[in-house]
């Protein structure tokens, strides 16, 4: 009966940051990186001339033709994709103004940067296995490289936007470490009213802090609710609740004195959680139903708590990569209000 004790989802992510410096590096590659997937090239001249225009950037047109590209793009990328054809527009309407940013600030890249890219995504891949993907994905070699050099002059306008941005507005005090521990701390025992930010931090380090707050557990299984309450009252009184499941428990863990071992509380299901970590050490709880007329009862037998110390460093890098994130939306906000757009109605047909 251990097994009822889990819930059964997983994932695992990893990502880790040192200086100030790599997790400026680090919030550019989760800026560009979705732009990259989502963003088409620039219409051609002459595709303005004979598309129908459906959104001016400070004087730059995007067209039907464009759009239409890249929403047939995105769908061989992700199979099914849930964006509908205004939310890809204003993703292109973002890329020009990125790219007129860029063009303002002087930005260039060069043949031999999109070459080094070129052979960075290719990979172990032969020439021709990476010209049968870019076919699948319906990109032309000229397409494809013109993709790369807005990717390549994104990254280089947010490289620049984020140094530019002042370290005194990513520091972070000792009161919001500790405030966001204590809420860590409580995501982890099972509380479910928890930030997306607290969500983000506890999917990045979920295998480490799987292993920081743990629970071990020991259960008396009985076939009535009268054995149970009697068991239970002889538990108050101080009898030993190994013996008691060595001799009552019908459960497989009864010659261990019902020792279930450790948990992650987040592991558990939801109901029997709430009843462990309501528990003191050694403590007990009351009798509890189980399917098929069987009853038990818990004891929390030890348990492992997160130490703010031990994750100070984590909380830290992810509190000043959030700071980062603020600060750069904030920065891409203002270029869309200072931006002159004009959007037409869509008729995709």
């Amino acid at each position: 009966m251990k097994q009822e004790f889990f819930d059964t989802r997983t994932e695992k992510r990893k990502i880790s940051g040192n200086s100030l410096a790599g997790l400026r590096k680090w919030i550019l590659l989760i800026a560009v990186g979705f732009l990259f997937g989502q963003i088409g090239p620039m219409a051609k001249a002459e595709e303005i001339l004979i598309d129908e225009i459906v959104a001016v950037v400070n004087d730059q047109a995007i067209t039907i033709s464009d759009l239409k590209k890249e929403i047939n793009l995105i769908k061989k990328e992700w199979r099914t994709s849930n964006l509908s054809p205004s939310q890809v527009l204003q993703r292109l309407i973002d890329d020009k103004i990125i790219q007129q940013e860029a063009e303002k600030r002087g930005l260039k890249v060069t043949k031999e940067e999109v070459d080094a890219l070129i052979v960075q995504l290719q990979g172990d891949l032969s020439k021709e296995e990476f010209s049968w993907t870019l076919k699948e994905k319906g990109l032309s070699a000229g397409d494809f490289r013109e993709r790369l050099k807005h990717r390549i002059i994104r990254d280089k306008l947010f490289s620049q936007k984020l140094e530019e941005i002042d370290d005194y507005k990513t520091k972070v005090s000792p009161e919001a470490v500790s405030k966001f521990c204590t809420v860590i701390r409580n995501y982890l025992r099972g509380a479910d009213n928890a930030s997306a930010e607290v969500i983000q931090f506890y999917e990045i380090y979920k295998e480490k802090l799987s292993q920081t707050e743990r629970v071990e557990i020991a259960q008396i299984v009985v076939g009535s609710e009268e054995t149970a309450e009697k068991i239970l009252q002889r538990l108050k009184a101080g009898e030993s609740f190994s013996t008691l499941a060595k001799t009552f428990s019908v459960d497989s863990n009864a010659k261990k004195g019902g020792d279930l071992g450790w948990f992650d509380p987040r592991q558990i299901q939801p109901l029997l959680r709430q009843q462990i970590v309501s528990l003191e050490k050694n403590g007990v709880s009351s009798v509890l139903p189980i399917q098929k007329g069987y009853f038990r009862i818990l004891k929390l037998l030890d348990e492992k708590q997160l130490r703010c110390q031990d994750w100070e460093k984590e909380i830290v890098d992810f509190l000043q990569r959030k700071k980062l994130e603020d600060n750069l939306d904030q920065w891409l906000e203002q270029l869309r209000k200072s931006a002159e757009i004009t959007i037409r109605p869509i008729n995709i047909g």
